[in-house]
């Protein structure tokens, strides 16, 4: 069985930098637009995925050789 920072390490490098990027200006892009709905759910869902996605940086390593690579290509 493999652990969770195996996981969360998984998770994080299926995404480059500028693929996070992406996801994290889709996110502010959803809160931006749907914040006035005032509704639990949305809310709740919203920031379900936001510490979903913290606890992974937060359990994970950064890989200086990947980023090495992206800045080639």
């Amino acid at each position: 069985m493999m652990t969770k920072k195996i996981d969360y390490q998984a998770i994080r490098d299926f995404f480059t930098d500028n693929e996070w990027d992406v996801i994290d200006a889709a996110l502010n892009e959803y809160q931006d637009n749907f914040s006035h709905l005032d509704d639990e759910t949305v809310t709740r869902d919203f920031d379900n995925v936001g510490m979903k996605l913290q606890s992974i940086f937060d359990n994970t390593l950064v890989d200086d050789t990947k980023y090495a690579q992206e800045e080639d290509n």
